[in-house]
């Protein structure tokens, strides 16, 4: 891939834009509480911002859905996380934003005892580990810089991992309001690009009958393990995290 000296541009704007916003934050909280859950100070506008960030993070997963399953996409892959993030909204947030505990883990602790709450932080470690955040992030820094997938993985996760070490839940959500802006622009310009050399309609016409398909060509069966999957939004630490670190329980509902 040839970057044209505008898109350098462009890419080093934002790195140190990430850079900036990463390793300047600093809480006035110093407690475990301003570190992992930015003092429970989050407003509507940066709970947004880092929810979607974090949650939306999939950037080259769901384009690689896009390709699979065509505008299905959005039944398999949006619509089950929509369900179950109303659920959330509605039955947990308040009472997650109430409560004491900032994780699951702590959570279950206080209701079920230590070893229980050990055993879930084992199982949620698993679930959270950001994998996938890391190889995405590899994968773009190897395609920048053309280094191998595995020095790239390595360097991306370590700069990521210094800039949360230092400003904890507070630099994530500073840059997940870049990251925020940058994939709304980012998918806009895409957009625009695309039809200004073709239109719409010329567009869906060209697609495969199965990318237009509203089921993307899925069983019902498949459709319904979509679904399943989905719920995992009620146990992800992520979510958890941001919605007790909001500034009340109404923003993490609103939110």
């Amino acid at each position: 891939m040839t970057l044209a000296p505008l898109d350098w541009a462009i890419v080093g704007i934002f790195l140190l834009g990430i850079f900036g916003l990463g390793f300047s934050a600093r809480s006035g909280d110093r407690s475990i509480l301003g570190f992992l859950a930015a003092g429970r100070g989050l407003t509507l506008p940066l709970f947004v911002a880092t929810l979607v960030s974090t949650w939306y993070g999939g950037i080259l997963g769901i384009g690689e859905s896009v390709s699979y399953y065509g505008v299905g996409t959005w039944l398999l892959v949006g619509v089950p996380y929509y369900i179950f993030a109303a659920v959330y909204a509605a039955w947990l947030a308040p009472k997650v934003r109430e409560g004491s505990a900032i994780s699951i883990p702590e959570r279950i602790d206080q209701r079920f005892g230590k070893n229980s709450g050990l055993v879930a932080a084992g199982l949620l470690f698993l679930l959270a580990v950001p994998a996938t955040h890391s190889l995405m992030l590899g994968t773009i820094l190897s395609t920048l810089t053309q280094w191998s997938l595995p020095l790239a993985v390595t360097v991306a996760t370590i700069v990521a991992t210094l800039f949360l070490y230092k400003g904890g839940l507070l630099a994530d959500v500073r840059v997940g309001v870049l990251a925020f802006i940058g994939m709304y622009v980012g998918f806009g310009a895409m957009l625009l690009f695309c039809m200004s050399r073709t239109s719409p309609g010329e567009m869906w016409a060209s697609l495969p009958a199965e990318s237009r398909s509203f089921t993307g060509g899925q069983s019902p069966l498949a459709i319904l393990s979509f679904f399943i999957l989905g719920a995992w939004t009620i146990a992800d630490p992520g979510f958890h995290q941001r919605v007790s670190s909001s500034a009340s329980p109404e923003v993490g509902r609103r939110g």
